[in-house]
């Protein structure tokens, strides 16, 4: 072994081919069997003779990597010089060194020699073959002759040890010298490419039979050397080795086999090669494995036919198949399952179990998220289970389900916070039916899910919103369920900002089980814990009960224990926002009884704030003082606190209202905010200016009208009755406002200086007078406020002009009248200004006339000019009038008139108006110029007549009026003067003259007729408000139906009217049905009356209905009504906000507030509607009268009667509900009451028990012995007062404590006496509870 290794480097191993090897690869030599017939002495010769030296080596180089076959020494030499000398202490001969003597050589132990014969034995069976492959591939072979024995013995016994495997077969030998002469010689050889398939398949064959003996063959070394040999066939007919690709090898009959003939990488199956193929890691397929490496990839691109084969397969043998688990993994990898909304084919692993409800309702809509079709079989369903159908919602999956349902919600814009341009508060979506949740009805994609187009049907999406909810409901639920498993620090922040959690915003009270009254989806850091929902609910979202997290995660969640100053106040404000964004009475219309009273929670809020108000900016605190947020007139309207008062008048609401009791406990800080003690006139000023503001223009209220002419009496300082209309008795020191808002006749608040009032003007004045010319304060407006307002009269500003045209030339020459005054009244005992007679002094004329000759007019005048006319005349006004001018003045009052006559070919007049500034002249006639027969121009002091032109027509009656209106008379004297001037103008002579004043004078006085002085007449404006009256266009248009809004004592509201009854709404329904089918098709429309309420009302907690004491007549008749027949008017403001915000407007849970009247044009005729307005509110059954004593209680509201009200209310709205359906209704009702009565006692009887229970458990307390702690069977006492069980206390004593074990006291004995009462109430109370 020593000259081995020491010559390792020298080639002195010959090969065929005249090769030399080097000594260290020997191992890489083939020993061919030895020859039959060998020479005697020398079996080889010389390996350092002349022959062998002539050789050249293998490789022909020096080779750096050449070295021993120990690997120790990895030198070659070149070929030796001749000079070169062997090296030292090799000893003897460099044959005998290298491969010993013949005496000497041995093949090493008995074990390894016969391993090593039994391979050269193999070798020699398959050397007719093998040589001739060993040949072809370059492996190198021992050339006998030129070696001979001892080098062939030498060149076996390099194979004794080969890393402990032994080599005992052909296949070891091939594999081993394969792998030394690629360690040897380089990668390259041997090279099987030219050995031919006959060849190949026999050294398959070779390796594949002696597999199972073989050693280094068999071994992870050796097998990695065959899988580099080419020698294994595939089904497409080529040679392969193993190491280029991933091979496998199936059996014939596997399902499938025949699928896999295009596979490159299929062998042939050989069946006595699986063990060598194992050992190789060739797999054998199996129908799993054919299906997973093969078929299941392969789905997807399959025609129909062939996957549904497949599938059938896999689902006939899926209790066997499952358990493999690359099928499985495969299976949830491919697509091969058809989806919803897609005829693209899905994986199980991107779908979701749609029979799991959260995932369904979170997915629901997304095209592609469940199995469709024949996989909703539940043998499918259960498969894909298995293979990867998300079916469970690990955390992972939960943040998924979260970010899904919150990207819906903010695209339907019930998302918190809300985007831009967004509802703030979204009303509460419907409750999703069954048939809402199933998958059928979801054809809809993500887009049209969450977009909310214009095209999209509010309904549809009102619908939605209601799933999205539900679906977080649910992922809500799940959390709180499962916080334990998916509680960590990672999922917390991740779901803490996603707005996926249903909650309540701007809707009044705590939400309900579920999402009951939830209306957004916010984030658990958004939202608040329901106990402060009265202090939050219109600036954040409060959570029901049931999501709220467990303590311990509230802190990761950054769920928000308490509100802030800050978040108060800001609640406050969005409560005190406009209409249109929400807040004041919008958010009042979305109270409902179960939320308790807005004062209540309103007084919460103030109570929580007013602790912390030093906390609260300067600029937040100017924003609450002007944010309506305080409940008033019972709930029904909302006031700012700057505009609230500790005192204020009833009359003045709803422009002014008095602080709510509920609330008085706040004043220290409302007075912070502008709350004042007592309404001035200034304040009742301030409120006049708002309500102007507010209003825009618009007809205010019957309600705001009352209270506004209240305020303007307030603000003016009028506020004495008796003062009305009456401007010469205004109280003392009243001072003249210069200019304030005053309600116009159509009840438009406009200023006093742009107004004027008709008291004391003529009627037939007024009713000519254009009042879109010339616009006049309402008749509700006392006389004395108007003149407080600056106000000018009617009569002092519009005069009757005669028109004039340019072809009128026979009066051209007529003068102006003079500049200076006219008229000097004076004064008389009446109480009106109509009283007093004005003393005229006209210049002196002549009478005259013009190019017309009317002789009756002339013989008229001549009658006047006499002082037996003024004579008769006086007789008759001092039996007539309070106040008469004398003979004298009357005379001469009568010859100015008679002069000043002048005869026209025609005679029109108009009304003009002066203004009081500028004093331009402006028409103010209503209609076209007035013709007539005689005027009197109260300028020119001059009496038109013009003919008539049937000269038939007496003329005396057409002139008197003139005459008696140049006398200054107003309406009420003339009608008494107006005939005695007719008929003292027939009479021809004095006597006839006094014989006609006498006939006259007696009943002069019995003719008055008692008149308005304003009006003349009570006109329908007058009966504006007033019960019974018809509700006018400008005031229905205002009506709205609200059965859950409070009613205040004296509230002006309306009720239905019709044929001189007061209807109920099924018989006005009714009504209007038959009219539309008798007059084919057309509509009879319904009335509506004015009302009052009697008593406040309010419905109670839980009840949506409840009985209205009203005054429905002009003679104080009253009725008893449901709230839901009652229509109130909404506020101006309330109108031009729902206009200005539109359709949209929150309004309540209901929808819009319904209204019965489209807008009209004011006038004066009565309105009507074409169907009955529909509430906005949910039906309960109980209800009770709420008054503001709280001592009056109506009668609760049957169930029959809210069927009825529901029935109607239908019918009226168009949609009436049918027979059925009012039984299920009504079915329903009795249920709900028994329900409810069930409830009660079932309640009761829990009191009851629990309330047995806690006194058996104190009962049985008392029963448990001190020691034992459980009941006594033989009690005694011990002398500290306590009872024992006996066999304890004994058993104390005797372990020598001389304690009592209840006081720890030391005991002076042990001596125990028998508790007798104790044992028989034990005894009594255990045969109780046997029983």
């Amino acid at each position: 072994p020593v000259a081995v290794v020491a010559f390792a480097a020298w080639p002195l191993v010959p090969i065929r081919g005249g090769e030399l090897v080097r000594v260290g690869h020997r191992a890489a030599v083939t020993v061919p069997p030895a020859p039959t017939v060998q020479e005697s002495h020398p079996l080889s010769p010389d390996p350092l003779d002349s022959s062998v030296m002539s050789h050249t080596t293998l490789d022909g180089t020096f080779d750096g990597r050449d070295g021993d076959v120990d690997g120790v020494n990895d030198i070659t030499f070149a070929p030796m010089s001749p000079n070169q000398t062997p090296p030292r202490g090799a000893g003897g001969s460099i044959r005998d060194a290298l491969f010993g003597s013949p005496s000497r050589a041995g093949l090493g132990s008995p074990a390894r020699r016969t391993d090593v014969t039994a391979a050269k034995k193999a070798v020699e069976d398959e050397w007719h073959w093998l040589e001739s492959m060993l040949r072809v591939a370059g492996a190198p072979v021992l050339d006998w002759d030129a070696a001979g024995e001892a080098c062939a013995r030498m060149l076996d016994q390099s194979v004794e040890n080969v890393r402990g495997a032994t080599v005992r077969t052909a296949a070891d030998v091939i594999a081993f010298k394969a792998q030394q002469i690629r360690a040897c010689l380089g990668a390259g050889r041997p090279s099987f490419a030219l050995v031919d398939e006959t060849t190949r398949g026999r050294l398959f064959t070779v390796l594949a039979t002696q597999h199972i003996v073989s050693g280094f063959a068999a071994s992870e070394e050796g097998l990695e050397v065959i899988r580099s040999f080419p020698v294994f066939a595939t089904v497409v007919g080529e040679w392969t080795d193993l190491t280029s690709g991933e091979y496998v090898t199936c059996p014939p009959g596997v399902a499938f086999a025949e699928t896999l003939r295009s596979f490159s990488g299929l062998l042939e199956f050989k069946d006595d090669a699986r063990d060598f193929y194992k050992a190789l890691g060739v797999p054998e397929l199996a129908d799993a494995d054919v299906l997973a490496r093969f078929i299941v990839p392969s789905l997807e691109q399959m025609n129909a036919s062939g996957r549904t084969a497949a599938l059938t397969y896999l689902r006939r043998h899926w209790p066997r198949l499952k358990d493999s688990e690359p099928l499985c993994d495969a299976l949830k990898s491919a697509r091969f399952v058809e989806a919803n909304g897609t005829d693209a084919l899905m994986s199980p692993g991107n779908l979701y179990d749609p029979e799991v409800e959260l995932l369904h309702a979170v997915f629901r809509g997304q095209t592609g998220a469940f199995p469709a079709g024949a996989w909703l079989d539940g043998d499918w369903l259960d498969l894909l289970r298995e293979v990867g159908l998300r079916s469970t919602v690990d955390a992972t999956l939960f943040q998924l389900c979260a970010t899904r349902v919150a990207a819906r919600a903010i695209g339907l814009g019930i998302a918190y916070p809300t985007e831009d341009g967004g509802k703030k508060y979204p009303p509460v979506p419907p409750a999703p039916t069954s048939a809402d949740l199933a998958l059928a009805e979801t054809a809809a994609g993500d887009e049209a899910d969450a977009d909310g187009s214009e095209d999209d049907d509010e309904a549809a999406l009102d619908k939605e919103a209601g799933l999205v909810i539900a679906a977080g409901a649910m992922l809500a639920d799940h959390l709180v369920d499962n916080i334990a498993h998916l509680y960590t620090a990672n999922m917390c922040e991740v779901v803490l900002g996603v707005p996926f959690v249903p909650a309540a915003l701007g809707v009044p009270g705590a939400p309900g089980p579920g999402c009951v009254g939830c209306n957004v989806l916010t984030s658990f850091s958004h939202a608040m814990l329901p106990e402060h929902w009265a202090s939050v609910f219109m600036h954040l979202p409060v959570l029901p009960a049931e999501f709220v997290p467990p303590q311990f995660a509230r802190s990761r969640l950054r769920v928000k224990s308490e509100p802030g100053a800050s978040a108060i106040a800001a609640h406050l404000i969005a409560l005190g926002s406009p209409p249109s964004k929400g807040g004041g009475v919008a958010a009042l219309a979305r109270w409902t009884p179960a939320a308790g009273d807005p004062c209540t929670a309103v007084s919460t809020a103030l109570g929580v704030l007013g602790d912390c108000a030093d906390a609260l900016e300067d600029t937040e605190l100017s924003a609450l003082s002007e944010a309506a947020f305080v409940p008033v007139a019972g709930g029904a309207a909302t006031e700012a606190p700057n505009r609230l008062f500790l005192r204020a008048p009833n009359r003045l609401a709803p422009l002014a209202f008095e602080l709510p009791s509920a609330l008085t406990e706040h004043a220290g800080f409302l007075r912070r905010l502008g709350l004042r003690d007592d309404l001035t006139p200034a304040d009742a000023d301030a409120a006049l200016r708002v309500a102007a503001r507010n209003a825009r223009g618009a007809p205010l209220g019957p309600n705001e009208l009352r209270a506004a002419v209240a305020a303007l009496r307030h603000a003016t300082g009028d506020d004495d009755e008796s003062t009305l209309n009456d401007d010469s008795t205004r109280p003392k020191g009243v001072t003249r406002v210069s200019t304030i808002p005053v309600p116009d006749s159509f009840g438009v608040l406009a200023s006093s200086t742009c107004l004027m009032h008709a008291w004391g003007a003529p009627q037939s004045l007024l009713h000519r007078l254009d009042r879109r010319k010339l616009r006049l304060a309402h008749e509700l407006v006392p006389a004395s406020a108007c003149h407080s307002a600056g106000i000018r009269a009617v009569k002092d500003a519009v005069f009757e002009r005669r028109v004039t045209e340019h072809d009128d030339d026979d009066d051209s020459e007529i003068d102006e009248p003079p500049d200076e005054p006219l008229e000097t009244p004076t004064e008389g005992d009446g109480s009106s200004s109509e009283g007093v007679v004005p003393v005229v002094k006209p210049p002196r004329r002549s009478p005259r006339v013009g190019k017309t000759d009317w002789p009756e007019a002339r013989a008229f005048a001549q009658a006047l000019a006499r002082d037996a006319f003024a004579d008769a005349l006086h007789v008759v006004m001092r039996a007539s009038m309070s106040s008469v001018p004398t003979v004298e003045l009357l005379r001469e009052m009568l010859r100015d008139v008679s002069g000043s006559f002048r005869v026209v070919h025609s005679l029109r007049t108009g009304l003009a108006a002066e203004s009081g500034e500028s004093g331009e002249i402006a028409d103010v006639t209503a209609g076209s110029p007035l013709g007539t027969h005689a005027f009197h121009d109260t300028r020119s002091k001059r009496v038109y007549v013009s003919p008539p032109s049937d000269s038939n027509v007496p003329g005396a009656p057409l002139i008197a009026r003139a005459v008696v209106s140049a006398l200054g008379l107003n309406d009420h004297d003339a009608a008494a003067v107006t005939p005695a001037v007719i008929a003292l103008s027939a009479s021809n002579d004095v006597a006839t003259m006094h014989a006609t004043a006498a006939a006259l004078a007696p009943g002069g006085g019995s003719t008055r007729v008692a008149m308005d002085p304003a009006h003349g007449h009570v006109s329908k404006e007058s009966a504006r408000g007033e019960p019974g009256s018809l509700v006018l266009p400008r005031d229905a248009r205002l009506l709205t139906a609200r059965p859950l809004r409070p009613l205040v004592s004296g509230e002006t509201v309306a009720v239905r009217e019709g044929g001189g009854a007061y209807l109920t709404p099924g018989e006005a329904a009714a009504a209007a049905a038959e009219s539309r089918r008798t007059s084919g098709g057309a509509v009879n429309e319904e009335r509506y009356v004015y009302a009052r309420v009697i008593a406040s009302a309010r419905p109670a907690k839980g009840a949506a209905l409840t009985r209205v004491d009203l005054e429905v007549g002009p003679r104080g008749e009253r009725r008893e009504a449901l709230s839901s027949e009652v229509f109130t008017f909404r506020l101006v403001s309330e109108l031009e906000e729902d206009a200005g915000a539109g359709a949209s407007a929150d309004s309540g849970p209901g929808g819009s507030e319904s209204t019965p009247y489209t807008d009209r044009d004011a006038g004066d005729e009565p309105a009507s509607t074409l169907g009955a307005p529909a509430g906005d509110e949910q039906a309960g059954v109980s209800a009770r009268e709420v008054n503001d004593e709280g001592d009056t209680l109506n009668a609760a509201v049957t169930s029959e009667e809210l069927v009825r009200a529901v029935r109607d209310l239908l019918t009226a709205a168009g949609a009436p509900p049918s027979m059925d359906q009012s039984a299920l209704l009504a079915a329903n009702q009795r249920l709900q009451a028994e329900l409810e009565d069930a409830s009660a006692a079932v309640a009761a009887a829990e009191k009851d028990i629990a309330s047995a229970e806690s006194h058996g458990k104190k009962v049985e307390k008392a029963f448990l012995c001190p020691i034992t702690q459980g009941v006594m069977t033989d009690p005694v006492i011990a002398l500290d007062g306590h009872t024992y069980e006996k066999r304890a206390i004994e058993q104390w004593f005797s372990q020598g404590r001389l304690t009592s074990p209840v006081t720890n006291l030391r005991l002076n004995s042990t001596t125990l006496v028998p508790n007798h009462a104790l044992r028989g109430a034990i005894t009594a109370h255990e045969s109780k509870r046997g029983e």
